[in-house]
């Protein structure tokens, strides 16, 4: 690799400053604000440094920002007819997602109840409605409309009626039927799906259980195609035209001409066509030039993949491949600069690799895997070798099944022990450090880039690692909890997350069902995988189903805590009990005196005194305190419990059944006292809660009053006496 100047390197310097350009695009509404700050950053270094290349910074920064304000893909569709070509087919329980172009657009078409099979590259017109935009309520939930925008694809729509339907038969489709086909004959049922995610990337009979493992372990890489399967292929055909005699020119020519064939078989989706460009770019580059500069290569396919399309940027598929390349370019640059020879580079690179993407998997994902770091070392040269063979034994197959079967089963063997082994270890090593904050991306970075500096120079080792202790030292430091209360958007439901100062996890209520994967992925993002107690106000589906689901997926509980139980008159309580009898968790059926502490917090159990057959008036109704700061867990009590309970003053009101006219009435707010209430309930939910009658009461009252539907997750957190609350969406 050319060791270029960083100057020399003109296509890096516009490549970062257009990525610099849509960070700042994204990050304030109005475009006006960041071209502002652009131009007066660039007047000022100008002044200073008389360099013209700063102008020509500021000219791609403000097409960044332009772009990522008035792309395309923002578009929404007005039209309610439209002719389309279907790219994607992806069934679901209860519809069909045609990821569909109707250029410059992309679309995904939901499909019910549909005479139709569709196949990609069909033709249909077909009417639609709009369906609204999926909004992130909570930090920890994943942001599909971003993540939809990071795919190409303008919205999602509902198709009301298939007006016409063409079928569009072409040569690649019928070779990749053709390969499917093959796969079905020679491998066994439970490899199928396996093999066929390797050759063709379709998950489609891929067992979820596996996937999953290899998910937990952050190596799904190995299975999805793209670049590491686009590299193999590349690499086979051209050392095949080398063997054959092909010039320089002709097997780059002859291997990137194969490469797109593959592509146009197997299907452009994004991370498949970013790879094959790269491979592309870097062909035309050591053509050209008999060398490539890597660096340079990752620039170019990065500015047409953005030009194209500025929000793939915050898609993981985009993180993950062009930070791995630009890892080993950089790796190859350090090691010529140093001039030296590093044993077991493979093994070295590939465990630098998967350190490198720790900031980005945990930002995802809330967690590592040592165990999957070191999975990922082992396996990728075994795919590898899988790839070849299974390839060659397809071949074969074309010409005689009888021997392709045979020659499939050692490869089936490998196949299964891989599975076997993956699935085994994906629960053990992982560490949930929550989402990194930029100051330990920081860190972590530097400690990184010592232990690769003194790696690949050993005269280095004792000056890194002594500035590395220093440094893992601060790392670890920041990573000390401060004590926090989120009451998460759960629909309509109730579910509070607190953690204590000594990093313990409280759960109050777990909303419906469906607030089980928001609770988990909340305490995730929280840096933890363990609750320690929950809190279940009365067993309403909308308050402990999502504590059921946590049960049955095995979830870690130290304790629950409920209101007393007539297990004769109360399904849902007999099936709560059941389930932590199964599980081995300890649960306290807590009246009126009961009091639970854990770390500096203490619960106060107010109500209720004893058993009463209606639900919300038998809710726990449970006083938090920690320090000078109190807060009220009042479940979904009416007026008449509120009056038989005298209260203390308090800082926050949890405000009962969701903001219900049947409770918060003007005497428990004088009894009370609180500077601010809560209110946990759905969007546009059918009760109309909260109702109008409370809301004017806590005005009346100079409450100041946050509410999930509107504000998201509401988070609150102390700094001295002082309380701060803010909102997830603004």
């Amino acid at each position: 690799m050319k060791l270029l100047l960083w100057t020399e390197r003109v296509l890096v310097q516009v490549a970062i400053s257009f990525i610099v350009g849509i960070l700042g695009g994204n990050i304030w509404d109005k475009p006006y604000i960041p071209i502002f700050l652009t131009l007066i950053t660039m007047l000022t270094a100008y002044s200073i440094t008389n360099h013209i290349r700063f102008f020509l910074y500021s000219c791609f920064i403000i097409l960044g920002i332009l772009a990522i304000n008035y792309h395309p893909i923002l578009h929404h569709e007005t039209n309610t007819t439209l002719e389309v070509t279907i790219l994607e087919v992806v069934h679901n329980t209860y519809n069909t997602n045609l990821t569909v172009y109707d250029l410059p657009y992309k679309y995904i078409i939901q499909v019910t109840n549909s005479e139709y099979e569709f196949t990609p590259y069909d033709k249909i017109i077909v009417e639609v409605e709009p369906v609204t935009d999926t909004i992130k309520y909570n930090p920890a939930d994943m942001d599909y409309a971003l993540y939809l925008k990071s795919e190409g694809i303008s919205s999602t729509l509902k198709a009301t009626n298939i007006v016409s339907f063409t079928q569009v038969d072409n040569w690649f489709e019928t070779l990749n039927n053709k390969i499917s086909n093959l796969i079905y004959n020679v491998f066994k049922a439970k490899d199928q799906g396996i093999v066929s995610v390797l050759m063709l990337g379709d998950k489609s009979t891929l067992d979820a259980d596996v996937y999953a493992s290899y998910s937990q372990l952050s190596i799904t890489h190995i299975l999805v195609i793209s670049g590491f399967h686009l590299g193999i292929i590349f690499l086979i055909v051209k050392n095949i035209l080398i063997q054959i005699g092909f010039s320089h020119y002709e097997r780059f020519a002859g291997a990137t001409i194969i490469m797109w064939l593959y592509v146009l078989i197997i299907g452009f989706s994004v991370s498949i066509v970013r790879a094959a460009l790269l491979f592309t770019i870097m062909s035309i580059a050591f053509c050209v030039d008999e060398e490539s500069d890597m660096l340079t290569s990752i620039a170019i396919a990065s500015l047409i993949m953005l030009i194209q399309n500025p929000f793939a940027l915050f898609g993981i598929s985009f993180q993950l491949s062009f930070f791995a390349v630009i890892i080993i370019a950089c790796y190859d640059l350090a090691k010529d600069y140093l001039d030296t020879d590093v044993p077991n580079e493979g093994l070295i690179l590939s465990a630098i690799i998967s350190a490198c993407n720790v900031p980005i998997v945990s930002y995802y994902f809330f967690s590592i895997s040592v165990v999957g770091i070191l999975a990922n070392v082992l396996l990728l040269p075994v795919f590898s070798t899988l790839i070849v063979l299974i390839g060659a034994v397809l071949a074969i197959a074309i010409f005689n099944i009888n021997i392709a079967i045979v020659l499939a089963y050692p490869i089936t063997a490998i196949i299964n022990l891989c599975n076997e082994l993956v699935m085994l270890i994906s629960n053990v090593g992982a560490i949930y450090i929550g989402r990194m904050s930029f100051l330990q991306i920081v860190l972590y970075y530097t400690i990184v880039g010592l232990v690769i500096i003194s790696i690949i120079n050993v005269q280095y080792q004792k000056v890194c690692g002594m500035i590395n202790i220093g440094l893992c030292i601060v790392f670890y430091s920041t990573f000390r909890p401060q004590f926090e209360i989120t009451q998460l958007y759960v629909g309509q439901g109730d579910s509070t997350v607190i953690r204590t100062h000594n990093n313990s996890i409280i759960v109050v209520d777990g909303g419906l069902s469906s607030g089980a994967s928001k609770i988990q992925n909340h305490i995730r993002y929280l840096g933890k995988n363990t609750i320690d107690l929950v809190v279940v106000s009365h067993t309403d589906t909308d308050h402990v189903g999502g504590i059921l689901e946590l049960l049955n997926r095995g979830q870690s509980i130290g304790m629950i805590v409920v209101p007393p139980i007539n297990i004769e008159n109360d399904a849902i309580g007999a099936q709560l009990i059941s389930l932590c009898n199964q599980n081995n968790i300890p649960i306290i059926e807590a009246t009126t005196g009961e009091i639970i502490a854990i770390d500096d917090v203490v619960l106060s159990v107010l109500a209720p005194a004893g058993t009463s057959s209606d639900k919300n008036e038998n809710s726990l109704v449970v006083e938090l305190n920690y320090k000078d700061f109190s807060m009220l867990f009042t479940g979904d009590i009416g007026v008449n419990t509120e009056n038989t309970i005298n209260f203390d003053d308090i800082d926050v009101l949890k405000v009962a059944h969701h903001g219900s006219k049947t409770s918060t009435s003007t005497n428990f707010l004088n009894q009370t006292k609180p500077e601010y209430a809560v209110i946990s309930c759905g969007f546009k939910n059918i009760y109309g809660h909260p109702h109008e009658i409370v809301l004017e009461t806590l005005d009346t009252h100079n409450i100041e009053t946050f509410r999930t539907d509107l504000n998201g997750a509401i988070k609150i957190q102390l700094t001295g006496d002082d309380i701060f609350i803010t909102s997830y969406i603004k």
